[in-house]
């Protein structure tokens, strides 16, 4: 990962096409504070159900304390 240029996705503005990553990628690195929160539940799903590559998960977690009660993602 080291001295690799990475590109960038915002997944809030538009859906992985994940035929594209597929095609184009060797694997997917996830990462960013707050990922746990609930606003990116359908991104997890959407990443369990569709991605066949190997995923890297890189520093996620909750933005604040206040959240972990009632807005962080469900355990499935």
């Amino acid at each position: 990962m080291l001295d690799e240029k990475l590109d960038l996705w915002n997944i809030h503005k538009t859906p992985v096409d994940w035929e594209f990553v597929h095609k184009n990628y060797t694997e997917v690195i996830v990462g960013g504070a707050g990922l746990l929160h609930s606003v990116f539940e359908k991104f997890w799903v959407d990443l369990d159900k569709n991605c066949k590559l190997p995923i890297t998960i890189w520093g996620i977690g909750c933005a604040c304390q206040i959240m972990i009660n009632s807005k962080v993602c469900q355990k499935r």
